[in-house]
């Protein structure tokens, strides 16, 4: 087996979420005017990213930089203001878990479009990794490696 050294555990750390966490838009509701289904011209939309750790590190201070695209406008709260990105963060994801930030919102643009259009995006602006659940949740019953004593039995 090949040594593993700090570069190795650096690389590792930095190329964890590409290799292990999945980030979806869920949850989306039209707030405010609007009809559920299409979006709409100047319509109001909530939403939250729910992020899937799929890893053994346990994930700390994870911060979610949601982007608008395409005109449209994003914001923490209903009332604004309305900022073209805005971040999430403090949340926390163990190993093998998920959680949802809480709800914002994006603003629809005042055109219309000819199909489908990227209207916001998310992705991890930064995080903390936690090694506890490999020190911990991996160490344990251990076989191999294993040893047995054989004789021969006498009268």
């Amino acid at each position: 087996m090949a040594a593993f050294g700090i570069p190795d555990l650096s690389n590792a750390i930095a190329g964890y979420p590409a290799l292990s966490v999945d980030l979806k838009i869920v949850d989306l509701n039209v707030v405010s005017p609007g009809t559920a289904g299409a979006v709409n011209v100047n319509e109001l939309w909530g939403f939250k990213v729910n992020i899937t750790n799929n890893g053994d590190l346990k994930m700390t201070d994870v911060n979610v930089h949601i982007v608008a695209k395409n005109n449209a406008q994003v914001s923490t709260t209903t009332s604004g203001p309305w900022e073209p990105d805005i971040h999430v963060a403090g949340l926390t994801l163990d190993a093998a878990a998920s959680a949802k930030t809480t709800e914002v919102y994006f603003k629809a643009p005042s055109s219309k479009s000819s199909g489908a259009i990227e209207l916001v995006q998310a992705h991890i602006a930064g995080w903390n990794a936690d090694i506890s659940y490999i020190l911990t949740g991996k160490s344990g019953h251990s076989d191999p490696p294993n040893d047995t004593y054989k004789a021969q039995l006498y009268p």
